[in-house]
């Protein structure tokens, strides 16, 4: 297992990895249009090529990408997805780790989906809000004290 940075060359790997998880971003199961645009390969494209505001981190194993994580803003994980066939075996802790190790950032947030609310919870995270519904996506605004790990 590697992780490193993500390249432009890895949109259309992302785009389908995100695609592939669809049914774990909404209680129905259904991903709305608003959304699959955003994971789109033409999406990742452009996050990829805007370092300014995003940083992008890859799990692979071998040549495969398995994991994907961005922080927007420094502070704000955008997307953590990681294969189903990998699910609960570290990757995306590691995946968190990576992206936050040798900041100096207290706080993170997230939107979370349903499924990944335990999992950040997990990680230290507490719910923020609310859960909310926008562009038929629901979730939970959730932030993370490091100063309290």
């Amino acid at each position: 297992m590697n992780i490193r940075e993500a390249k432009l060359s890895d949109a259309k790997s992302l785009s389908t990895l995100a695609l592939s998880l669809r049914k774990y971003y909404n209680k129905s199961f259904e991903i709305s249009p608003f959304f699959e645009k955003k994971i789109s390969v033409e999406a990742f494209e452009g996050y990829l090529k805007n370092k300014e505001a995003y940083e992008h981190y890859v799990c692979e194993e071998g040549q495969r990408i398995i994991g994907y994580c961005s922080l927007l803003n420094a502070t704000h994980f955008l997307y953590l997805f990681v294969d189903e066939e990998y699910h609960k075996k570290g990757i995306g802790r590691e995946l968190v780790k990576y992206a936050v190790e040798g900041k100096e950032h207290k706080f993170y947030s997230v939107n979370a989906s349903f499924y990944a609310v335990l999992f950040y919870e997990k990680l230290g995270f507490v719910p923020s809000a609310l859960m909310q519904k926008h562009h038929g996506m629901t979730y939970q605004p959730m932030i993370w004290d490091r100063t309290k790990c």
